[in-house]
């Protein structure tokens, strides 16, 4: 997961962040900030029914002035059924929690049931989230592929000049609106090949001196970085069938996760009425133009409450969903062959046996990283 960046005015203030990826940061930050904020928490959670099913959450702090980490001290982080079910996650790294649900985690995430999610905080504090119903998919996805010419700003230069961008293009097909309408959003992922090289600096295997480490490959998740919010309202619309249609993603060729393949794939979500209001007020945040006609920053609203303190801000949101995913493969032929990451340059003052960059000496150290080829891969 991805940091998240918050904005505060003097009067009012509002959280805004993407879950799992999606940054901007509109306006000035003034730092006259009522008494308490810099300790309030930001929690991002989401429920996933699938074959399997998985859940992550991330915990942080809102604001840090004093050079400490973001990362807050969490005992514990669970998600609970309304049926009265519970099971803990396990950690990822600090703030960061996930569970994949099979044989070894057994957890039932039905469309019937209603999910919650606790988190306890080393200072005593429980923050709980409402309960949220799963919400089913529906809705027909194409995604197109294509390389465009687009005018960009270079620094170099100084002026605007024409650079290649790969872009993807959704077309989604959504019937029955009126007899069944629903909330979606989507959001798209990459996943990529990165293959390390710690015998290019000489790591030495801990269990063996005289030999160097081995390369490896690792297939990592990342999120792309979005502009907006790729949100639609069947319970606004007035027609029963719609072509949704959109850019969803526009990104530079000279990027290294291209440089083996790669798959995109864009996540199709259903939201409940509050997620979809949150999703859709941090999306009129990022329209904000800095006019006199832009609405007001507010707080954007969160389903969590600190159960023993309701006065206690805190921010984000839980949210549980089917999923439907249409994915694109790209391969470094489609877009010039772009250089790979690694082995990166060692740099100034580097002496063999030590790490310069620790994704090219370690790949599974990256976020969302495994040894192992996700199911699709190659199909």
């Amino acid at each position: 997961m991805h940091k998240t960046k918050f904005m505060i005015q003097k009067s009012y203030f509002f959280i805004l962040f993407f879950t799992f990826g999606m940054i901007s940061c509109l306006d000035p930050i003034e730092l006259d900030i009522p008494r308490g904020e810099s300790e309030a928490v930001v929690v991002e959670g989401k429920l996933v029914k699938g074959n399997p099913s998985s859940i992550e959450v991330s915990v942080q702090r809102i604001f840090v002035f004093d050079g400490s980490s973001q990362n807050l001290k969490i005992n514990a982080v669970t998600l609970m059924s309304e049926g009265g079910d519970e099971i803990k996650l396990s950690r990822d790294n600090e703030g960061e929690f996930s569970q994949s649900f099979g044989p070894d985690n057994p957890f039932d995430v039905s469309i019937n049931d209603s999910y919650k999610i606790r988190v306890e905080l080393f200072d005593g504090r429980i923050v709980e989230s409402a309960f949220e119903a799963v919400q089913s998919v529906g809705a027909n996805d194409e995604v197109d592929l294509t390389l465009q010419n687009r005018e960009v700003f270079s620094e170099t230069s100084g002026d605007f000049v024409t650079r290649q961008k790969l872009i993807l293009d959704l077309k989604s097909q959504i019937r029955n609106i009126q007899q069944d309408p629903k909330r979606f959003r989507w959001t798209v992922e990459r996943y990529f090949k990165l293959t390390d090289s710690p015998d290019a600096y000489q790591i030495r295997d801990p269990q063996d001196r005289n030999i160097f480490v081995q390369p490896k490959t690792c297939y990592i998740r990342d999120k792309a970085s979005l502009t907006k919010t790729f949100i639609f309202d069947g319970f606004a619309s007035d027609q029963d069938e719609l072509n949704f249609a959109s850019e969803i993603f526009d990104g530079t060729l000279n990027d290294y996760r291209l440089a083996d393949t790669m798959y995109f794939s864009v996540v199709q979500e259903a939201l409940s009425e509050g997620a979809f209001k949150y999703y859709d007020e941090i999306s009129k945040v990022l329209e904000r133009t800095g006019s006199m006609f832009d609405p007001p920053a507010g707080k954007i609203k969160s389903n969590f409450v600190n159960v023993n303190d309701p006065e206690d801000e805190i921010f984000g949101y839980f949210y549980a969903s089917e999923q439907e995913q249409t994915r694109v493969m790209v391969t470094p032929d489609q877009v010039g062959n772009p250089n790979p990451l690694c082995p990166a340059p060692t740099g100034e003052g580097w002496r063999p046996g030590q790490c310069p960059f620790t994704d090219c000496c370690d790949c599974l150290a990256v976020p969302n990283s495994s040894l192992e080829a996700p199911d699709f891969w190659n199909r």
